[in-house]
């Protein structure tokens, strides 16, 4: 399971007593004539999803049994066309009633259920005709039920679905219906779909609202009802500000339940809130007492130690977390063999053994046992999701320092599955990581040689070093010192402005580079390096001194002495899968949807491309998507970026927006972004701007190398310092674009939500915060700078949105397909440009 399951599967299995398995080749004998099948359906506002179920029973079904209890819009419509005999009965609160109302009509020999938001899956539909040649004595038959899952994935449950009709089959529960059967149950291999939980927040919402509210009246009437208690905490569950109370609430039906003789089958359904909320809760050790006592009463229900799993990992209780994860395993592969035992309730972790055995591979490498954490990876690569879960542990694996057992296990999961490309590009990365291992030496000859006065021995192993190991702030520092006692000034410097974008505290470089800056009269440079370097050596009065004189001299005004006349904000992040999730505390706006460049997925590079020129792909040319081996820059495309067809007086400043590695040509400035690596003067243009840029404290990107990249999600998720650095860095772009030169046009790219989602695995309220903090600098900035107007491109935004630029700011749509529809991503540039005074028809020619 991913880490947050939003939503559970709320309707009742059947009792224990009538179950037996129905083997798929032993329904009867071929010759048989099938009976007839009447599809019976309750339905309300239904016009979205009733044709998609519909369509997929219409041609295995001999009749369609529709009750309406109320619908304002086209469902009877939509009904009608598919030959349905409808009844209307108004809505009275009781599910059960209208149900049996739905059936009483039916006329086939069997009857099947279906809700309008799930859909028959067509490659075991056939299945329904032998189905109806059930030997006698079986009336009742169970489906696999899958629950499509917003932020993806499925939930899985047996699922009574069909009956034999005019034998005393009917439903009971005003709020949650359960079929009563006289006779036998038999588990079958059809399968729905379940939609939904896949809704658009609005509708989550208003039908979350209705749930509670319904359910708290059942409870109200039956208070001492253990099962109206857990419903109603299941239903809780699905919300972060109801989740505590949602444990509550289950523990109060678990109170009722152990009161209640014959029920013992409904344990796991009443501590599943409990242990799952108490996870999300953060209340650890509560959680593995509860999980604990659910084992003792329910000993073949796998969940408890899924989240006991998860619980362990973070507390780093490797021995837990292995015998956990092995008896989670055995429990899963007798649910697999035996689903039909599994049948009372929900197995909401069907479909993550892949995250447990992820977590298996770690804590058997951590404890040195390396043949278990190879046995588990043999698992994982098997199991559905396994590829990014084998990915993540090896990962993990590399980023601890086990290296050898990382590459090793890297070589088994390609072995095993030849289709994935990540094994070898680990394989090439533990290379790097064997690099730098050999630098720690060449460093500490290099350090020896600067110490005896060996200038050029010195070089020669500290270069070497840096080779192996470019962004080590330590190599990097003692190479600038032997660069300038080697005389080669230049060099020493770019050394320096490395060294201190990859670690500032050395006092003494900032006042070198203070010194470098005033030889060529960059008073600016001087003045930004300087206050630096007295906030670590605060009683240099000559430094003290110096910084005064240089804040004597006239320079130009400053983005935060002059403000822009349009400032673009460039958020990266949050796909569709996250943007969808009815996830409430996301609610903040009303726009979402996919960033396309044109049908079908498309590489990030292009869609910023296209957002840049107002062309699409097949126009600017650019279809490859930018990385360490390969970073892109505007001047590579075809046609001209919005800012190139500018007037000549328009001053631009680029401050990490994507595809400026290294930076383009512009009358103002441009700061390269991702994947620039450690700032240096080539990546800043003008090239005299970088004491400056260094001095405000932006660097390039959060991941720096090829390795880094790879594995950003684990370093985040394992270290919150490295979640507060990413979140440094972003801020530190505005921070220095407000102490650059003014510009009519400032652009800033962020990627701080595209790395914490890759680490989050669903909208967790660290994914959220990361949001709000975004756009709260995002504010802040607007506050203090107070550009004449701004724009935010982003997969989320405010109430406030717009097709154009405008005074005091606009939202512009910049998605093919969003929800408002009032931008598509080609028409940006052409606003912008226009809203500048600038050529619009010179978007999408050729660039020269």
């Amino acid at each position: 399971m991913s880490k947050k399951k939003r939503k559970r599967n709320a309707k009742s299995p059947i009792s224990p007593e009538s179950k037996q398995a129905l083997p798929k080749d032993a329904i009867t004998t071929p010759d048989e004539p099938g009976q007839t099948i009447s599809l019976c359906m309750m339905v309300k506002n239904e016009e979205e999803n009733l044709p998609r179920a519909l369509n997929s029973v219409k041609d295995w079904v001999d009749e369609i049994i529709v009750v309406d209890t109320g619908s304002s819009d086209r469902t009877v419509e939509i009904a009608q066309s598919y030959g349905a005999k409808i009844y209307h009965h108004p809505w009275e609160n009781d599910f059960a009633k209208h149900r049996n109302q739905s059936i009483s009509y039916a006329t086939g020999d069997w009857l099947l259920i279906l809700d309008a938001d799930e859909e028959l899956d067509q490659e075991t539909a056939p299945q329904l005709r032998e189905l109806t040649k059930a030997p006698p004595g079986v009336n009742g038959l169970l489906f696999e039920l899958y629950n499509d899952v917003t932020a993806g994935g499925q939930t899985f449950v047996l699922h009574p679905r069909m009956f034999r009709n005019n034998n005393g089959f009917h439903y009971q529960g005003k709020v949650h219906n359960k079929p009563t059967v006289v006779g036998q149950i038999a588990r079958t291999y059809v399968r729905l779909i379940h939609y939904g939980y896949n809704m658009d927040p609005a509708t989550m919402q208003a039908k979350h609202k209705r749930r509670v509210d319904m359910i708290q009246k059942w409870v109200d009437e039956e208070p001492d009802n253990y099962l109206a208690h857990s419903y109603l905490a299941h239903t809780l569950l699905s919300q972060d500000e109801s989740r505590a109370r949602a444990v509550e609430v289950a523990q109060t039906a678990l109170k009722l339940l152990r009161q209640t003789p014959g029920e013992e089958n409904r344990y796991p359904h009443v501590y599943y809130p409990i242990i799952n909320g108490l996870t999300l809760l953060g209340r650890d050790e509560e959680l593995i007492k509860e999980a604990t006592e659910c084992l003792e009463v329910a000993p073949y229900y796998p969940d408890p130690l899924y989240f006991m799993v998860w619980v362990d990992y973070k507390h780093q209780r490797w021995e837990d977390v292995c015998r956990k994860s092995a008896k989670f395993l055995e429990l899963q592969d007798r649910c697999r063999e035996s689903p039909d035992e599994f049948i009372f309730f929900e197995n909401m972790t069907y479909d993550q053994m892949n995250m447990v055995l992820m977590r298996w591979v770690v804590a058997a490498a951590q404890l040195k046992r390396e043949d278990e954490a190879k046995q588990a990876m043999q698992k994982v690569i098997h199991e559905r999701g396994g590829e990014e879960a084998a990915k993540s542990a090896v990962l993990t694996l590399l980023n601890s320092g086990q290296t050898q057992l990382a590459l090793e296990l890297a070589k088994l999961a390609g072995q095993a599955q030849e289709d994935w490309s990540w094994p070898e590009n680990i394989m090439r990365l533990g290379s790097q990581k064997s690099q730098e291992e050999q630098a720690v030496q060449l460093l500490k000859n290099g350090q020896n040689a600067l110490q005896q006065g060996q200038t050029e021995k010195a070089l020669s192993s500290l270069q070497k070093a840096f080779t192996c190991n470019p962004n080590d702030y330590e190599i990097i520092m003692s190479l600038a010192r032997a660069l300038e006692q080697a005389g080669k000034l230049e060099e020493a410097e770019i050394a320096l402005i490395k060294g201190l974008n990859a670690h500032p505290g050395h006092a003494w470089a900032w006042q070198r580079l203070a010194e470098t800056c005033l030889a060529r009269k960059d008073y600016a440079g001087a003045a930004a390096c300087l206050e630096r370097y007295l906030k670590q050596s605060p009683a240099d009065e000559a430094a003290k001194n110096s910084l005064a004189a240089c804040l004597e001299q006239q320079t130009p005004p400053t983005v935060a002495q002059q403000p822009p006349r349009l400032t673009v904000f460039l958020v990266a992040g949050l796909t569709p899968e996250l943007v969808r999730m009815p996830a409430p505390h996301f609610l903040i706006g009303t726009a979402w949807g996919e960033f396309l460049a044109n049908e079908g997925p498309q590489p990030d590079a292009a869609n910023w491309a296209s957002l840049y020129t107002g062309a699409r792909p097949e126009v600017h040319g650019l279809r490859q998507e930018a990385g360490f081996d390969n970073p892109l820059s505007v001047d590579q495309l075809n046609t001209p970026a919005f800012w190139e067809v500018l007037g000549p007086e328009i001053r631009v400043g680029l401050a990490a927006a994507p595809l400026t590695t290294p930076p383009p040509q512009v009358k103002g400035w441009a700061l390269s972004g991702f994947p620039g690596g450690l700032l240096s003067p080539d990546l800043v243009r003008p090239a005299d701007l970088a004491p400056r840029v260094l001095a405000a404290g932006f660097r390039t990107d959060f991941a720096l190398n090829e390795f880094e990249l790879q594995t950003a999600p684990q370093r985040i998720e394992n270290d919150i310092r490295q979640e507060g650095l990413l979140l440094q860095n972003e801020r530190s772009k505005m921070i220095a674009a407000a102490r650059l030169p003014a510009v009519d046009l400032l652009v800033i790219g962020f990627n701080a939500l595209e790395y914490m989602q890759k680490a989050r695995e669903l909208a967790t309220y660290q994914m959220y915060s990361a949001y709000q903090q975004v756009y709260g600098w995002i504010e802040t900035f607007l506050a203090g700078v107070q550009p004449q107007a701004f724009a935010i491109f982003s997969q989320r935004g405010y109430q406030r949105q717009g097709f154009s630029p405008e005074r005091g700011g606009f939202y512009c749509m910049s998605w093919l397909r969003g929800e408002n529809g009032k931008a598509n991503i080609t028409d940006v540039a052409g606003e912008i440009v226009r809203f500048l005074g600038g050529e619009p028809g010179r978007l999408g020619q050729a660039r020269h």
